[in-house]
């Protein structure tokens, strides 16, 4: 049985995307993720907020997704980080050892100001 999947632009701010992310993450859900995100990586942003507050499931395949999409954003000189984490949600970011590599934050202002303070670290 197939479950939904929808993603939708909340807003951007200074340049970062927040995206809500609702239903359910899985690799064929998460290609039109996938090509978003991407594709503004191409046009320049680098930076993003998944609001994951309506995700209530993630699958290997999701997480594959997930962890792709970082590599990538990361690869471009930016960042992706996770806003309002289901507790069912983090507990398998857990598991699968991805809570230390995404920051995991309570709020979407929290989130963008970890992104935005980033802009002020040395590169190196």
């Amino acid at each position: 049985m197939a479950g939904n999947f929808e993603f939708s632009f909340i807003e951007s701010v200074e340049g970062i995307i927040i995206l809500k992310i609702s239903g359910e993450l899985t690799e064929l859900h998460g290609e039109s993720l996938k090509d978003f995100i991407l594709k503004k990586v191409k046009e320049g942003n680098i930076k993003f907020v998944l609001n994951l507050r309506e995700l209530h499931y993630i699958n290997s395949s999701g997480l594959g997704v997930l962890a792709g999409l970082l590599k990538n954003v990361r690869k471009n000189k930016g960042d992706i980080v996770l806003s309002q984490v289901p507790k069912v949600i983090k507990n398998i970011l857990d598991i699968a050892k991805l809570n230390s590599v995404f920051e995991l934050h309570t709020s979407d202002e929290d989130a963008l100001q970890s992104l935005n303070i980033s802009d002020n670290k040395n590169v190196y």
